[in-house]
C-alpha cells in the first residue's frame, strides 16, 4: 500500500467557556491494511486549504498522538 498524508484542521465553537479535553474523529476506510496509521499534531496551523501543497504544508511534530492498527476495507 502506498503512504498517503492528509491534512485535518477544524475550529471548535459553542462550547460555552469549557475545555474541550476530549474529541472524536470517524474516517472512512476504502482499503484493507495491516496498519491503519499513524496521527501526529502539526507544527503549525496557519496553512489554508485552498494553498497547501506538499511543499509548504506543515511537518509532524514530535511521536503519534494516536495510532490505528489493523483496518478492514469499506469501514
Amino acid at each position: 500500500m502506498p503512504l498517503k498524508d492528509f491534512l485535518l484542521k477544524f475550529t471548535v465553537t459553542s462550547v460555552n467557556g469549557q475545555t474541550v479535553t476530549n474529541a472524536k474523529i470517524r474516517l472512512y476506510n476504502t482499503d484493507a491494511s495491516i496498519k491503519g496509521g499513524d496521527f501526529y499534531q502539526a507544527s503549525s496551523n496557519s496553512w489554508q486549504e485552498g494553498t497547501v501543497m506538499w511543499s509548504n504544508a506543515p511537518v509532524a511534530q514530535g511521536s503519534a498522538i494516536a495510532s490505528l492498527g489493523a483496518v478492514s476495507a469499506s469501514t
